[in-house]
């Protein structure tokens, strides 16, 4: 079973995004990246 964690948070007025992939054999991979302005 292949499972993947994604969170989003805001700080600054900056939207960001990370999270992690994981699965029997595999090494965890992790990733993370600004999405953009924050906007109402």
């Amino acid at each position: 079973m292949v499972r993947i964690a994604v969170s989003s948070s805001a700080r600054n007025e900056l939207v960001g995004v990370g999270g992690v992939i994981e699965g029997p054999g595999m090494v965890p991979e992790t990733f993370s990246f600004t999405h953009g302005m924050r906007t109402d």
